[in-house]
Parts: C-alpha cells; sequence; structure tokens
C-alpha cells in the first residue's frame, strides 16, 4: 500500500513516498517561496526519482495543522487535484 504524504502546514513543505513501513523517498524544502509554487515540482520530482505513478498510490495523506490555513488549503488542493488526475473516482485523502 504506497501512500503519497503532503506537509504543507508550516514554513518547511514536505512530501513523501511511503510503502507499508518504509520511507521510499522524501522530498522536504525550506525556501522562500509559497507551498503553491514548491509542492507540485517536488511531487514531480519524486515521482520521477522512485519511478512510481501517481496511479500505483493506495491513499494520499495531508497534514491538517496546526498551522497555516493558507498552507493547509494548498495541502488539500494539492491532495484532491493530485487524486483526481489519477483518473479515480473517489478521494481517499486522509489528514493527519
Amino acid at each position: 500500500m504506497k501512500i503519497l504524504g503532503i506537509e504543507s502546514a508550516a514554513l518547511v513543505a514536505s512530501v513523501a513516498i511511503i510503502d507499508e513501513d518504509v520511507t521510499i523517498a522524501e522530498y522536504t524544502t525550506n525556501f522562500k517561496k509559497t507551498h503553491s509554487e514548491t509542492l507540485l515540482p517536488m511531487l514531480d520530482e519524486i515521482v520521477k526519482m522512485t519511478g512510481i505513478s501517481l496511479g500505483e498510490l493506495s491513499a494520499i495523506a495531508v497534514s491538517g495543522g496546526p498551522g497555516s490555513f493558507t498552507g493547509l488549503r494548498i495541502g488539500s488542493c494539492k491532495c484532491k487535484g493530485t487524486w483526481t488526475g489519477t483518473g479515480f473516482a473517489a478521494y481517499p485523502c486522509a489528514y493527519t
């Protein structure tokens, strides 16, 4: 079961892919750019590095805070947009 994790609640942005108990890849940045500018390029890079397609994901987990309300909305939107892009009808996004 592969899960994509998105952290966008604070200044640091992170994207990770885990499979069961193993972290396959993690990408963390602390740039002075907004998460709306950094999360998608980070996601693209982590998918290229691992060779895992978005269609192989079982779920997407998004941080639920505490943190910036704008950052939380950006993470949630990236979750929904990414999952919609896979072609699946349901949204198995979890807020952690």
